[in-house]
């Protein structure tokens, strides 16, 4: 009897034994797997990406920062320019801080309607300087700036937190990210490459004080988003206005630009005059352009100076750049991968464009009755199944005041305005 209940002793205190050894497992399980997860998250917080040093680097000078509210500019490259990797850093820089909860963001669109108010834009340039009186303005306690330099596969990430009160540097950091990390897509937008462009019957709408008239029969290609590049017709004259990070070309983005708006009028015929008078207003500053340019290529194509679609041009180019030391004005043509043309005066206002079959001319006057001949090329042949175009456009780095005043486009001698 007293073997019997032993036995049966024995087989409780081993099952107690399992139980007891099943339930530590399951809790080491557990805490292993919430060890996992915990892990994860904070692999999915801290990535392997090199803003953690970035982040690390602003939070442990977070007693400098006692407010917590900062403003994270966009980042420029090593020459001052903005480019679409250094958006995608201090965006992602951003979101990043935020997660920490140890600071308090200012959002963008309060940013921009500081920067507004300060007659900048956000994609402008943006100098320390007047990085701090927006700062300032918005209440922050600190600024964010930084800058990329590419270097082979990587770029080299510089980053200063700075005291909006006293201008001092509170922390820097230096860092490599690999380029893949922050590759921006550079292949044409699919749903932009071929728009449809707005025939101008309706009256343009545009706070500036000339009052802007109908602009009959004219194609508006319009710039990426609706914002970027404007004009105004007042019935007598064509103003055409760039506006900070537009170009004149399809590409999307590049480096930085994004398609800009273009004003273009279909023109007919094998044998055909055009004579332009225009003003150019170029203040000093960095990367700006207008263009006035003969485009032929296929139909219902964004008439883009670089297009695929491309098959002739005639071109005329007023630059200036301080930046590269670029001041020039250039008359020429591109056909096929021939390249003619010449840099002409830059004070003149009076163009002239010729074409009797395949053979086309590029003038240029100073008083509208003496033109000197600039450049004669061959062209095409035929214009089946192609298009003839006037196109306006232009480029622009930073914002700027920098107008083409269009004082007449003649057709044949006919007025297209």
């Amino acid at each position: 009897m007293q073997s019997k209940i032993t036995n049966h002793l024995k087989k409780q205190l081993i099952l107690k034994t399992s139980l007891c050894i099943c339930f530590c497992a399951l809790i080491f399980l557990s805490a292993c797997g919430n060890k996992t997860i915990l892990r994860q998250k904070t692999e999915q917080f801290s990535s392997k990406s090199s803003l953690n040093i970035i982040i690390d680097d602003i939070i442990n000078h977070k007693e400098k920062i006692q407010s917590g509210k900062i403003v994270v500019y966009e980042f420029l490259d090593i020459s001052g320019r903005n480019i679409p990797e250094g958006k995608l850093i201090s965006e992602r820089l951003t979101t990043r801080l935020a997660q920490t909860g140890k600071f308090n963001i200012i959002e963008r669109t309060r940013l921009d309607a500081a920067l507004k108010e300060m007659r900048l834009a956000f994609s402008g340039i943006i100098d320390e300087k007047t990085a701090i009186k927006a700062g300032k303005m918005l209440g922050a306690q600190a600024v964010i700036t930084g800058t990329l330099a590419k270097i082979g596969d990587k770029f080299e990430v510089n980053v200063r937190t700075i005291d909006v009160k006293t201008g001092s540097i509170i922390t820097g950091s230096i860092t490599q990210i690999e380029e893949n990390e922050i590759r921006m897509r550079r292949e044409k937008s699919i749903s932009y490459q071929n728009p449809k462009p707005r025939i101008i019957h309706e009256q343009i709408k545009n706070s500036s004080t000339i009052k802007s008239k109908q602009l009959r029969g004219w194609e508006e290609w319009p710039g990426w988003n609706n914002g970027y590049g404007n004009y105004k017709y007042d019935g007598k004259k064509i103003y055409q206005y760039l506006v900070s990070r537009q170009q004149d070309e399809l590409d999307f983005p590049k480096n930085g630009y994004y398609p800009g708006l273009l004003l273009a009028k279909e023109i007919k015929g094998k044998k055909w005059t055009i004579d332009v008078k225009v003003n150019y207003i170029l203040p000093t500053g960095s990367g700006r352009w207008f263009t006035f340019y003969i485009w032929l290529g296929n139909k219902n194509i964004r008439p883009s100076i670089h297009s695929k679609d491309l098959l002739f041009r005639l071109i005329t180019q007023r630059s200036l750049d301080s930046g590269w030391k670029t001041d020039r004005f250039y008359m020429g043509a591109k056909y096929k991968k021939e390249n003619t043309g010449l840099d002409i005066p830059k004070d003149v206002s009076f163009l002239k464009f010729e074409r009797n079959g395949n053979v086309f001319k590029g003038l240029y006057s100073h008083d509208g009755k003496n033109y000197i001949e600039a450049f004669t090329t061959k062209g095409p042949n035929s214009t089946k199944n192609i298009t003839q175009k006037i196109v306006l456009g232009g480029q622009a780095f930073n914002t700027s005041k920098s107008v083409a005043e269009y004082e007449y486009i003649k057709f044949n001698g006919k007025p297209l305005f």
